[in-house]
């Protein structure tokens, strides 16, 4: 027999004691488990929602690992129920429920992929054919029963970064705009405007005169000029991080409430590049009640032209009840030009862009001429056509027609042409509603949501997103905005290295 040695004794030792423990462990585990549950459930504040949560969840363990004590844990959870409910509390089944997919009209995952992406009127970029004017002509013919109301809304979409930095664009052209709008509303007293990017607007406020400032606040008020979505600026919505999203709307509804005070009431998303269901949410849980979309996949503008689905309810696809719903209208053409707003037909629409600045030869300038005694009959017909045209394309027969493009209205001589030249057109149709039935007003996203929420009382419902976006009215092929999901990567991640630097701070 060897004799053993000293480090066989500590291995021993060493053995024996961590058995001890291991027994120990088992037989206490095993004794609070089986000796007085109810006890157990008295230690945890069983008068609160976390404390009833923590109850059923050993219940349900021990309903797995003691079967026999599931009968007397069942009555004590219905009798733990009903003590909850007594005192006003939600049962843990009432705080996590079962989360169902909603029923809707649209789901654009299952629609998406039975479109054709090649189709024939795509060289033409107009999705304008024979069934749709059919359907204009016999839509023309009830105008006495259902008259046709046009909102005319002059804008212009300030990008705070694009090809300019925000200090080169506020200094050469959106201060410009700022100070016109404040001139120009106030000597047209039934003129409208619309503007969305709070950093811009409240870089002007920083640095203007205190009476330019009452008569912002004056013009708000009158309801002549809206203040859309009151976001820091219009944020993308395919690569934007959530937070980012929230941060900087959570700041201009800040700086809104804070120096104009109010809330804004409407959205207006015409320049993201596709649209995804998180923006409509979180415009919905700061109390805007209607937004606007424009860019979205070509095959979608068709398809929702055809289904007459120009307004419709967002909803998300983990809301069943539609409590989160938030009333949507698509833009139906390509893009928030007047070229691409007044109706199908591009060159009609071109000739109503009055802008003409010295210096300036674009293809609007060109082909507009000012409306006079002469012309304002054949020039108002042939305008209210293309709104007709427009209005076939939802039930309602309500047209908006935006009036800008990008850093419109920097000189203050368009004021006075787009001014000038509509008014005498619309005053052409109103004065002849027995022949027209039609009539036209200067107006804003939330006179339109009300005149569309007073014909209509149900709306369809959509659930989905917008991606991946693609236009075709620059070169009549498909161009589609998905590269930048990918690109840049190291800009990407210095930004969201600073969003969570922010976000810390915070």
């Amino acid at each position: 027999m060897k004799v053993l040695r000293r480090g066989h004794f500590r291995l021993i030792t060493i053995l024996s004691v961590a058995g001890l423990v291991l027994l120990y462990m088992y037989y206490h585990t095993a004794g609070g488990d089986h000796g007085s549950p109810a006890g157990d459930e008295e230690a945890v504040d069983s008068s609160s929602a976390a404390g009833a949560a923590l109850s059923s969840s050993k219940q349900r363990v021990r309903q797995v690992a003691y079967p026999l004590q599931s009968a007397g844990s069942s009555s004590n959870q219905h009798a733990e129920d009903v003590r909850l409910a007594v005192a006003g509390q939600k049962t843990p089944h009432d705080q996590c429920p079962l989360i169902s997919a909603p029923v809707t009209d649209v789901n654009t995952v299952t629609q998406f992929p039975k479109f054709d992406f090649l189709p024939a009127w795509m060289r033409g970029r107009e999705f304008w054919d024979s069934n749709f004017e059919k359907r204009y002509l016999k839509r023309r013919a009830k105008w006495r029963k259902l008259p046709l109301k046009v909102f005319l809304m002059p804008h212009s979409h300030n990008d705070p970064g694009w090809l300019k930095t925000f200090e080169e664009y506020y200094f050469h052209q959106t201060s410009k705009i700022l100070h016109n709008m404040i001139d120009k509303l106030t000597l047209h007293s039934n003129m409208t405007f619309v503007w969305a990017e709070v950093s811009f607007l409240a870089l002007w406020y920083e640095r203007a005169h205190p009476s330019l400032r009452q008569r912002l606040k004056e013009l708000v008020h009158e309801g002549r000029l809206e203040i859309l979505t009151g976001g820091w600026v219009m944020p993308d919505e395919a690569s934007t991080h959530l937070y980012a999203l929230i941060d900087q709307m959570v700041i201009g509804h800040q700086w809104l409430n804070r120096t104009i005070g109010i809330k804004p009431v409407n959205g207006w998303s015409i320049d993201p590049f596709g649209h995804g269901a998180a923006v409509p949410y979180l415009l919905q849980e700061s109390s805007i009640t209607g937004t606007v979309i424009q860019r979205i996949h070509y095959a979608w503008k068709q398809w929702l032209a055809e289904q007459q689905l120009g307004d419709f309810k967002w909803r998300q696809t983990w809301d069943a009840e539609g409590d989160a719903d938030i009333l949507v209208h698509n833009r139906p053409f390509d893009i928030y030009s007047i070229k691409h707003s007044c109706g199908p037909h591009l060159q009609i629409c071109l000739e109503y862009d009055f802008r003409k600045i010295p210096g300036e030869y674009t293809e609007y300038s060109i082909k507009s001429v000012p409306i006079d005694e002469n012309n304002v009959k054949l020039k108002a017909e042939l305008l209210l056509d293309q709104y007709g045209r427009q209005g076939s394309l939802v039930p309602h027969n309500v047209v908006l027609v935006p009036i800008g493009d990008d850093f419109r209205y920097d000189h203050a001589s368009e004021w006075g042409q787009q001014y000038t030249n509509y008014q005498m057109l619309l005053e052409h149709i109103n004065k002849n509603p027995t022949r027209y039935h039609a009539s036209i007003h200067w107006g804003t996203v939330k006179d339109y949501f009300k005149e569309v929420r007073s014909r209509m009382k149900e709306f369809p419902t959509l659930q989905g997103d917008f991606f991946v976006y693609s236009d075709i009215f620059t070169e009549g092929r498909p161009a589609y905005w998905s590269g930048y999901y990918t690109t840049r990567p190291y800009w990407k991640l210095l930004e969201r290295q600073l969003q969570a630097v922010l976000r810390s701070a915070e």
